[in-house]
């Protein structure tokens, strides 16, 4: 018998990764199944303020619009991850943590995703939700409560509209594709104005124009 293979062998075994841990802390189907009903708790608070007068605040730019109803979903969707889980952590939309992505299992929130939709009544506006294990995407959530559509996806497994598998078209030609945008992020001329060219000669091939 060679003690050194022996030896190696069971210290191998003994070893924990910190991946292996963290992996343990955070079973993602159970991850899942709680959040999908504390975001869609959460979306009666959005469907509550939809038609409502909203107390509207900019952020970086006039364009860069928040809500009392942003930071209260936001707010809501974290104290009820945090009852179940409790180690953790977070990156918001209204706030954002200060250490960043880190291999800890790490909610990113955006909870109304198109917030100036929202202030206008426009039902294009979802709570947004998502989980990274090892900065690594497990899980996506996103909910319209004005549509009742509810999307989800996991790692390797698909993607689900209302529970229900949902998949990409086999078209391949743009000209036969309906294509759909949004670029109010891009608030630097610049880029907005490189946006719009690359924009304007994929639509002027496509089925689909500006929304």
């Amino acid at each position: 018998i060679h003690f050194s293979s022996v030896y190696t062998f069971s210290t191998h075994s003994l070893v924990t990764t910190e991946s292996e841990k963290i992996n343990k802390m955070c079973d993602v189907e159970h991850c899942f199944s709680v959040v999908e009903q504390i975001v869609k708790s959460a979306g009666t608070v959005l469907a509550e303020g939809f038609t409502k007068t909203k107390k509207v605040d900019t952020k970086t730019s006039s364009s860069d619009l928040v809500t009392e109803y942003d930071k209260r979903i936001e707010s809501l969707i974290m104290a009820d991850i945090l009852k179940k889980f409790p180690t953790h952590k977070f990156i918001g939309e209204e706030t954002t943590s200060t250490e960043g992505l880190t291999n800890d299992p790490t909610w990113l929130i955006d909870p109304i995703d198109g917030t100036n939709n929202f202030v206008h009544g426009d039902e294009n506006c979802v709570i947004s939700v998502a989980l990274a294990v090892n900065k690594i995407l497990e899980i996506g959530i996103v909910y319209s409560p004005i549509k009742d559509q509810f999307f989800s996806a996991k790692k390797g497994k698909g993607s689900w509209l209302n529970g229900k598998p949902i998949h990409v078209s086999g078209v391949t030609d743009v000209k036969q594709s309906l294509l759909g945008f949004e670029i109010s992020l891009a608030y630097v001329p610049k880029i907005k104005e490189m946006l719009l060219r690359r924009l304007a000669a994929i639509v002027s091939e496509a089925h689909g124009k500006p929304i």
